[in-house]
């Protein structure tokens, strides 16, 4: 059964009952669709509406299904494009937030796209950089300078300024205490590294990656 462990995961860490019946119920469709070569939007509604749920452990399995299923069936695709331009901002946030490695990128260049170009939710974009950054879409870059450049808020600015420099540079450098500086870089298991280093240790692109090389885990 595809949801073994998420069934045992929702029973161990869910108290309220309205929302573990929910995403139980979720699991049995899941567990149901899974399989098929073709399903429609009406088999998948109940993943759909917990994707659009507000209870975050209700959310976040639901999406995660959604983008499972998007790999292979263009009815979850559409259903991930509903929810990018849906009028809820939870809704737009909630969807870019569970987006996976396996989907087709051009479709995930999409859901992105529409992601950073996203007026009203300020989260959208921070979690479109994030994404970005995830898939190592390099091919973007231009795509998120203009963003950077564009972008009002200050701690999405920041968001946005990080996850670019961590895809087109392979690093970031910014201002740390007492005069220092901190790198940050992807690691190997795909998360993000930050440490303290001196102006020194890093006057080059050379000494910066060298500096990299031997932290990296």
């Amino acid at each position: 059964m595809p949801t073994t462990r998420t069934r045992k995961f929702i029973e161990e860490a869910f108290n309220n009952v309205e929302e573990k019946q929910i995403l139980l119920a979720t699991c049995d469709v899941y567990d149901t669709l899974e399989p098929k070569e073709t399903i429609t939007i009406d088999e998948l509604e109940p993943i759909v509406n917990a994707a659009r749920n507000k209870h975050m452990g209700v959310w976040q399995i639901g999406a995660d299904f959604l983008w499972k299923l998007a790999i292979k069936h263009e009815v979850a695709r559409e259903a991930i494009r509903n929810l990018i331009t849906s009028k809820k901002v939870n809704e737009r946030l909630q969807i870019i937030a569970c987006i996976r490695k396996g989907v087709s990128v051009p479709f995930c260049k999409e859901i992105i796209l529409t992601a950073i170009a996203d007026k009203k939710g300020k989260r959208v974009r921070e979690k479109a950089a994030q994404a970005f950054k995830e898939l190592n879409l390099k091919e973007l870059v231009p795509i998120f300078e203009d963003a950077l450049d564009r972008e009002q808020d200050d701690q999405t600015k920041k968001s946005i300024e990080m996850y670019l420099g961590l895809v087109r540079d392979g690093y970031v450098l910014k201002a740390s205490f007492d005069n220092k500086l901190s790198l940050g870089f992807p690691t190997k298991k795909g998360g993000i590294c930050f440490i303290t280093v001196s102006h020194e240790e890093v006057k080059t692109e050379e000494m910066i990656k060298d500096v990299i090389d031997k932290r990296r885990d």
